[in-house]
């Protein structure tokens, strides 16, 4: 894994800067994949794309900002430092339903990046041996994202269509999880079609690691 620079952006409301890290390579050794088409890769990690200003709370996607600086690794090349500067970090599950009370998203594909991340941020509790919901108000807010993402991802590509079959396992709707499944013709996905159709069968709904081959 090769540092790229920190990039220094700042709130499109107050100015306050944040820092965010970036990658000139990376490499997925080691990483763990998920049946939600989450990664966990030590060495290839992922930065947040929406945040939360900490001085007026706006929500801003760092992808439609333009940097404001660059600090590079063992280089001093900037007027600012990085203890000056807040480091960037993704809403945990109560910022992201936040952020959609507040309908940040002015774009179908930035809705779509809240829910998957909302969705995920829930099967975290699996992943991390927890129970996924706490409530009956989590069960509602969890089926409702789900509902709302199949509305809203075109099966137009593959891993559209796994997105699609998992968001329909999770709502035990296994029928139509198997018929996404079945229509992957392409032999690199035998045998994650295995693993679905397993979990269907068995009846499982919650998210699953993915079984290296």
């Amino acid at each position: 894994m090769l540092p790229g620079p920190t990039l220094i952006f700042a709130c499109p409301e107050c100015g306050q800067k944040v820092a965010n890290e970036s990658l000139m390579s990376g490499n997925t050794f080691g990483a763990r994949y998920f049946s939600d088409g989450k990664r966990i890769a030590p060495m290839l990690p992922e930065f947040p794309d929406l945040i939360r200003c900490s001085s007026c709370d706006c929500f801003y996607f760092l992808h439609e900002q333009e940097p404001i600086d660059e600090l590079y690794p063992f280089e001093e090349q900037s007027d600012v430092t990085l203890e000056e500067i807040d480091q960037a970090k993704a809403p945990g599950l109560d910022g992201l339903v936040l952020a959609l009370q507040q309908e940040v998203a002015r774009k179908k594909e930035n809705e779509i990046a809240i829910r998957l991340d909302l969705w995920r941020a829930f099967n975290d509790r699996t992943r991390n041996g927890k129970s996924l919901f706490l409530n009956e108000n989590d069960k509602h807010l969890y089926h409702n994202n789900c509902e709302v993402l199949i509305a809203l991802i075109e099966p137009k590509e593959d891993h559209f269509k796994l997105t699609l079959a998992e968001l329909y396992r999770n709502l035990s709707r296994f029928e139509a999880c198997l018929k996404l499944i079945n229509s992957l013709e392409n032999p690199e996905w035998d045998s994650l079609k295995k693993q679905f159709i397993t979990a269907c069968n068995q009846g499982k709904t919650t998210v699953f690691e993915l079984l290296k081959t």
